[in-house]
């Protein structure tokens, strides 16, 4: 579904998630509203959070940490950044296994 927005619309990646009863996961964007036009180049904020996400997915968590980091200094109290931020912790000290797939599971509907 992004792609009938993307042009028209700046998005933000938020999560892939899988809802229970469900087993395909759907990956879960955000409009952002800033300003600027959807076809010029993201806000500095935006583009290293996207990194995070990037690195996220790869399983590089203290990577990503940096970019989730970066991105919120530029911008303060962003609830997803301070959410990535979280999780890269805890995968940091908790690595996953081959199996980990980035999904975030839902337990209810």
């Amino acid at each position: 579904m992004a792609s009938l927005v993307r042009g028209h619309y700046l998005l933000r990646t938020v999560d892939y998630v899988r809802v229970k009863g469900k087993t395909k996961p759907v990956e879960v964007f955000a409009v952002v509203d800033e300003g600027t036009t959807p076809t010029g180049p993201p806000p500095d904020w935006l583009a290293r959070y996207e990194d995070g996400i990037r690195l996220y997915r790869k399983r590089a968590f203290a990577e990503a940490t940096a970019a989730f980091q970066e991105s919120l200094r530029q911008q303060p109290g962003d609830y997803l950044n301070l959410m990535y931020l979280k999780r890269c912790q805890s995968l940091i000290e908790n690595p996953p296994d081959e199996s980990w797939d980035s999904v975030f599971v839902h337990s209810k509907k």
